[in-house]
């Protein structure tokens, strides 16, 4: 539900221009179960009629009033299916703009402070049941998760690309299932040598997660692949959607991979995309 408005947020912000040059989504635990979220974009402006329309939008109070309400909509949603109160306050939206060499960028940006967005037990923290129904981040976006002073991670799925100063970073284009990303926490205790061997175990864990979630990728293409081959060499994108119980984001992601590689063709049949194998 929440990736649903931040998607919505973002759309709505850049309806007017060319599109979103970057997207980031920011969200930093902390050690109360409370969490911090933070969306910005940028956004080319391409003409002083842009330009000028985005400095308006800079005393436009009511953008943010009429983000708070959808906002509070779906918290509201999340809060009564998961069972948990939760609040949110501080909301600001902001728009600026960023000078650049030989181009100027509107920046918009949106934050807020989310009570009760994880759950605390005893010395353990687990975060990410909020996002329900899963969500996808495009090429352009990355999202990232930071980790309170005093935890260590314990767990977390999919794997991070990157871990840096204790923020987790998945880039996109990227499909995160329900409940995704997933992270548990521990907090820490003095105890060195504990520490280090957690440590060396995440470091192991992720990097046999990473190796699985390669063969996964390999083992869907190939799928897609054999899908073709009992067709006749071509096949509609819906039905492989069908067929495979694949949500339609992977397997566009996974036809683009294909259709990199040189292996496949898309071509345009009505409003369809027919797939098929290309003849080497």
């Amino acid at each position: 539900m929440i990736a649903q408005l931040l998607a919505v947020l973002l759309i709505t912000s850049a309806i007017s221009f060319g599109g979103v040059e970057v997207s980031k989504y920011s969200l930093e635990l902390l050690g109360n179960g409370d969490a911090l979220l933070k969306v910005s974009e940028r956004i080319p402006l391409e003409s002083e009629e842009e330009i000028e329309f985005w400095r308006t939008l800079q005393h436009n109070e009511s953008l943010g009033e009429n983000y708070e309400n959808l906002l509070l909509e779906v918290l509201n949603e999340t809060s009564e299916e998961l069972g948990r109160e939760m609040s949110i306050s501080n909301f600001t939206v902001s728009f600026y703009l960023s000078p650049a060499p030989g181009k100027t960028y509107g920046v918009f940006e949106y934050f807020f402070l989310w009570k009760n967005f994880s759950i605390v037990s005893q010395n353990r923290m687990i975060c990410g049941d909020v996002f329900i129904g899963g969500f996808w981040i495009s090429e352009n976006e990355v999202f990232e998760l930071k980790i309170p002073e005093g935890f260590r991670l314990i767990e977390v799925s999919p794997p991070p690309d990157e871990l840096r100063d204790g923020i987790l970073i998945w880039y996109g284009p990227r499909d995160f299932q329900s409940g995704e990303p997933r992270v548990i926490l521990e907090k820490e205790n003095l105890n060195l040598t504990l520490l280090l061997l957690a440590l060396l175990f995440f470091i192991l864990a992720l990097a046999l997660l990473r190796m699985r979630a390669k063969r996964e990728v390999a083992s869907d293409e190939e799928l897609v692949m054999e899908l073709l081959k009992k067709h006749g060499g071509e096949i509609f994108q819906s039905e492989i959607v069908r067929l495979t119980g694949f949500s339609k984001s992977k397997v566009s992601m996974i036809l683009s991979k294909l259709q990199k590689d040189g292996k496949i063709e898309k071509v345009m049949r009505g409003r369809e995309n027919l797939i098929r194998l290309r003849r080497l």
